[in-house]
């Protein structure tokens, strides 16, 4: 049977999210403009669904339910079927969906101030689940290969925040949300060797499972090894597959007897017993009957994928699409456009009529992305990329984004930072109002850095006998930092930047690929480093991050700015020295 992935069905005041937000937002938009932003799809239901939840209604009685025998099994059937993974019927809690799920996980395993770690940029409802019960989010960043354009898991940090005790959880995202990994086997046996090394309960959001590209493979974390499948839950659901958002059923594996039963209990807590008895339909309609819909649909997805990238490819030059391994969200970076945060959403939104999920959403790691639906008609896509088009058109004419990069005589904003061992301080309080150089390296890690630091300390008398003040700006982390160093071990402050903040707001940019940031004299300059004896350690950040100096007086009146044009491009010291005096 051939399905049908062209019709578009027009959803205002059918009670969609994203719909109603789009006409909030713009009343008097055009009929055929279309949200590509919230992860459900603008493509018709399976009708083998539609038609056989009439035939259930026909015959039902709509009274209190429970799982039925074969609600249970369409889902180990499935699991087995598509996923390799034999699993019992009683290791299977529902909930009225992922999200929820989430929450009662992170109330059953966790207490009031306990960590649980994230992979940012991720999920946006992850850090909203942690942060409304009470716990602490700690992020492990991803490590962002500009150059591959892809992401990867940072598995030093990951030991370092799994290693502390104050952190019991963790929620990993598999196929990852909003960056399109599919994470290979050996990259979550890693993971999943660190968590149950050091006791941390591991929740695996699978529920972009059933979306892997050609040339790529899930797999199920907990099917691993038994001892995985004991510290794990697992959570899926027909929602994203089939797209039954609406129906609020998802399935949560969990074979550990003890964590089932934990779980159990917190889903009782937030009085949810049992879910609609049309969700649980809607399920095993699905597994059973709808998988060659699905394969149709993954085609599809494939194919927007690819006409994506050909199309900005050509006619975006500004813009990098990331490969699309999994999920049916394409990860699009704009940061050629200029813009971020508010900026950029503007754009998309008033000039290229696009409503698409900002970046910034997943965390300040993001900011500058765009993730885009691909799970619509074809033609809907590519009006939208030609919307888009005609959009960068005009607003290259126009000359693009205004620069913020500033200068002499601009005023520094009294930005509030995090040092390694204060939070909350102000920039002039560490001015102290005095002449001040403030230097924005990479991070602690970089070998350059380290030898620009220690430069800096070994020579810092020539700043202070002009009265005056140097400042080290990274991206790094403040924690991090203080493992390494102690109070008093530098003669001047370091700011941690970690989500890039002040690099933004004063528009100091990444390099454009490696050979921009090795340029001039970089090279000579590393090797020099690790001559004397500095080696590279935690990458932080964003790795092509170029450096920048500004020397501010008393009043934060910058006197003098420079953006590096490499790695390397920032003055000496007893240029600084001079620079502090005039």
């Amino acid at each position: 049977m051939h399905y049908d992935f062209e019709t578009l069905i027009n959803r205002t005041g059918t009670g969609s999210s994203k719909w109603e937000g789009m006409k909030k937002y713009n009343p008097n938009i055009e009929r055929d403009i279309v949200p590509l932003s919230v992860a459900d799809m603008e493509l018709k239901n399976a009708p083998e669904i539609i038609e056989g939840l009439q035939d259930y209604l026909n015959e039902a009685i709509l009274g209190y339910t429970t799982e039925t025998e074969g609600y249970l099994a369409s889902v180990t059937s499935w699991m087995e079927r598509r996923h390799n993974w034999k699993i019992d019927p009683q290791w299977i809690v529902t909930a009225p969906g992922v999200v929820p799920a989430l929450g009662y996980a992170v109330q059953a395993f966790t207490k009031p101030g306990d960590g649980v770690i994230i992979n940012r940029p991720v999920y946006y409802p992850f850090s909203m689940v942690v942060g409304m019960t009470g716990r602490k989010v700690v992020n492990s960043p991803l490590i962002h290969d500009e150059e591959k354009r892809s992401y990867t898991f940072n598995l030093e940090d990951l030991r370092q925040k799994a290693a502390d005790p104050a952190n019991t959880l963790m929620i990993l995202c598999s196929p990852h949300n909003p960056v399109g990994r599919v994470w290979t086997r050996e990259e979550l046996t890693e993971v999943g060797r660190i968590c149950q090394e050091n006791d941390v309960i591991l929740v695996v959001d699978e529920i972009h499972q059933d979306f892997v590209m050609p040339g790529h493979k899930h797999t199920v974390l907990a099917s691993i090894c038994p001892e995985f499948a004991q510290n794990t839950i697992t959570c899926t659901a027909p929602s994203k597959t089939f797209n039954l958002a609406g129906m609020q059923t998802s399935n949560i594996i969990i074979p550990n007897a003890e964590l089932r039963e934990k779980f159990a209990s917190a889903r009782l807590s937030n009085a949810v017993l049992n879910l609609n008895i049309l969700g649980y339909k809607a399920c095993e309609i699905a597994y059973n009957k709808c998988e060659n819909w699905l394969d149709q649909l993954l085609s599809l997805i494939h194919l927007n994928a690819k006409t994506v990238e050909a199309f900005v490819e050509k006619n975006l030059p500004q813009l990098k699409v990331y490969p699309l391994e999994g999920t049916y969200l394409l990860w699009v970076d704009c940061r050629g456009l200029g813009m971020y945060g508010k900026d950029l959403e503007n754009f998309m939104k008033d000039e290229a009529k696009l409503f698409l999920d900002e970046g910034i959403l997943f965390g300040e790691e993001g900011d500058g992305f765009e993730r885009i639906n691909l799970a619509c008609p074809t033609k809907v896509l590519i009006e939208a990329l030609e919307r888009l088009k005609t959009a960068v058109d005009v607003f290259n004419a126009q000359g693009g984004f205004q620069s913020k990069k500033c200068k002499a005589g601009d005023k520094m904003p009294d930005f509030v930072v995090d040092t390694p061992f204060r939070s909350g301080v102000s920039l002039r309080e560490l001015t102290g109002d005095c002449p001040t150089a403030i230097l924005f390296l990479r991070y602690y890690g970089c070998t350059l850095c380290q030898y620009d630091i220690h430069q800096l300390k070994v020579q810092y008398e020539k700043i202070a006998s002009q009265g005056a003040k140097a400042l080290v700006v990274l991206q790094s982390d403040p924690a991090g930092i203080a493992q390494q160093i102690q109070p008093g071990d530098l003669p001047f402050e370091i700011i941690c930047d970690p989500q890039q903040r002040l690099y933004r707001e004063l528009d100091i940019r990444p390099a454009k690929d490696k050979m921009e940031l090795a340029g001039g004299d970089a090279m000579s300059k590393i090797a020099k480093a690790k001559e004397e004896g500095f080696q590279h350690g935690t990458y932080e950040g964003e790795e092509l991050q170029l450096p920048a100096c500004f020397v501010v007086d008393g009043n934060l009146t910058i006197t003098y700015a420079h953006y590096g044009k490499n790695a390397a491009d920032i003055p000496t010291v007893e240029e600084l020295a001079q620079l502090v005096k005039e």
